[in-house]
């Protein structure tokens, strides 16, 4: 409110707090521009932000510009960048070369457009419609329903590879969540899926689904512990095996805990190039050292969830010396065999 005396633009909306759709819906109603976006409280962006994605908005005359972002982890920063090629895609274009692989793409799991509704800028009128439509009940995956059905109606989308926003990775953000947390995200599932029936795009449903099982590994993979014998999502891990973790980020760290939970194996070293800090006592290697140190293992587990990672990864260890049927990353056939037993 103090800002909004220094500035007329500023408008606050003051409501009972019904949920992030609801907010949303109340802040699109009063936006009176050609185009609107999104800001997290606790994020920033950089200075040129707006001033490169209106120029390019304006000049191309797009309904959408889509632009890469900063995760800011409490250990340093990643770039993110969309995975689509720059450029502006519209008619044929959209159709052959963007949808097939907007959500998800053949390797698990990996996005030719990110999920985020704060990277990019919408002309006002479609945000809007697409927000309205949302069902206030949805308390989970908000900016997936928001954002893909607007791609999905929009006519000229333009995408830029740099990066402005910096979103700040919090520990609230990347813990494990509850039953509740699994529902409320089959409930953005079924809605999505509904809303999908009107596009003549098969591939879309599949790429639903495996959107899915990935929000759900990142956050609630007692899900999947309950369901099968073994460290999911991987395959032929015997019972008792010593395993080596490659990667303790946020997938890292909900792995390891389901290992020490279960008992199925005895987790005997960490490997991280970012050298991460971890709490347990273990001794967390660069690649290097760790080849170097000599340690007794089964498997290396890549707690990693980016095919394309891993296989960058496997081509280093394998390199390296290290034995290739030794080196797990999660299997793709193992996460689909769940797809009904989540009713997806």
């Amino acid at each position: 409110k103090k800002k909004k005396k220094k500035n007329e633009r500023i408008r606050v909306i003051s409501q009972e707090n019904k949920g992030l759709v609801a907010a949303r819906k109340a802040g699109v109603a009063t936006a009176h521009g050609n185009y609107t976006t999104f800001v997290d409280a606790d994020d920033w962006l950089e200075c040129n932000m707006y001033e490169v994605m209106m120029g390019k908005a304006l000049k191309e005359d797009a309904d959408i510009v889509t632009s890469g972002c900063i995760l800011e982890y409490s250990s340093g920063s990643v770039v993110e960048i969309e995975q689509m090629e720059e450029g502006i895609y519209e008619g044929t274009k959209l159709r052959e070369k963007f949808y097939p692989g907007m959500i998800g793409t053949d390797a698990f799991f990996l996005q030719n457009i990110s999920i985020h509704v704060w990277n990019k800028i919408y002309k006002t009128d479609l945000i809007k419609c697409c927000i309205n439509s949302i069902p206030d009940k949805i308390t989970i995956g908000e900016d997936a329903a928001c954002v893909y059905p607007a791609l999905l109606e929009a006519k000229r989308i333009a995408v830029i590879q740099e990066a402005f926003y910096h979103y700040r990775m919090t520990e609230t953000s990347m813990m494990g969540r509850n039953q509740q947390y699994v529902e409320s995200y089959k409930e953005v599932y079924r809605y999505m899926k509904e809303r999908f029936m009107g596009y003549p795009y098969s591939f879309l449903n599949e790429q639903l689904k495996l959107l899915t099982i990935y929000e759900l590994l990142l956050t609630s993979p007692q899900e999947f512990w309950r369901k099968q014998q073994g460290p999911f999502p991987y395959a032929g891990v015997r019972s008792g095996s010593r395993v080596v973790l490659y990667g303790i980020g946020r997938f890292g760290k909900l792995l390891k805990q389901q290992l020490e939970d279960t008992g199925w194996c005895k987790v005997v070293a960490l490997v991280d190039q970012n050298r991460k800090e971890d709490d347990s006592g273990l001794k967390c290697y660069s690649l290097e050292e760790f080849i170097s140190e000599n340690v007794k293992y089964d498997y290396i587990l890549l707690s990693i969830l980016k095919r394309n990672i891993c296989k960058s990864i496997i081509e280093k260890m394998i390199t390296a010396g290290i034995a290739a049927e030794k080196i797990k990353q999660p299997d793709l056939m193992t996460i689909k065999k769940y797809e009904l037993e989540l009713e997806l």
